[in-house]
């Protein structure tokens, strides 16, 4: 959530700055944070196959609204090249149309049953400004850990929001739980 949270931030200051600068670090590979995750039962292992792998990693965004886009143009875009005149280049900017941070109040271990709630609030929040239309919806990336409890609350919280059906890249699967990084 926290990526939710600084993008919501980034909008403000992005009204009276040019740029801004997000960045995502965070690291479970540390003694004390794997020893305490391992004393609960949360770590992958062969004794463990309903855990996750601890990871560490940062990222870093610069923001800009479309203006910015001329005078700083994207290192890494998806610039639209016409074949015929190669010399022009159209900037496709990527641009945040949604955007809702919800609080779950069933967490894994606690007395509340996983409902996903809190993941539907905020899939049905982001997605108003194409009126809730999911079909519209091509790719969710997320940084779901591979738990059970984490799959039961994406595929319930999706369901309900009705994005289900669409395809689901986690980034866990590739990098490992890095925390704050995998929202940037």
């Amino acid at each position: 959530a926290s990526v939710g949270m600084a993008l919501n931030d980034a909008f403000t200051l992005l009204q009276r700055h040019p740029l801004v600068l997000l960045v995502g670090v965070d690291s479970l590979a540390h003694f004390d944070a794997i020893q305490a995750l391992h004393a609960k039962g949360r770590l992958f292992g062969a004794d463990n196959t309903d855990g996750y792998i601890p990871g560490e990693a940062a990222c870093a965004l610069l923001l800009g609204g479309p203006e910015q886009i001329k005078k700083y143009p994207p290192m890494v875009s998806n610039v639209d090249e016409q074949p015929d005149t190669p010399s022009s280049h159209t900037p496709q900017t990527l641009y945040c149309m949604g955007l809702s941070v919800t609080r779950e109040m069933a967490l894994q271990g606690g007395s509340e049953p996983n409902k996903g709630k809190g993941l539907n609030d905020a899939i049905r929040a982001a997605l108003k400004p194409i009126q809730g239309n999911a079909t519209q919806v091509g790719l969710r990336i997320c940084s779901q850990i591979t738990t059970h409890y984490s799959a039961k609350e994406m595929a319930i919280g999706s369901a309900r929001a009705e994005v289900d059906a669409t395809a689901l890249w986690c980034l866990v699967d590739s990098l490992g739980e890095t925390g704050a990084a995998a929202g940037p």
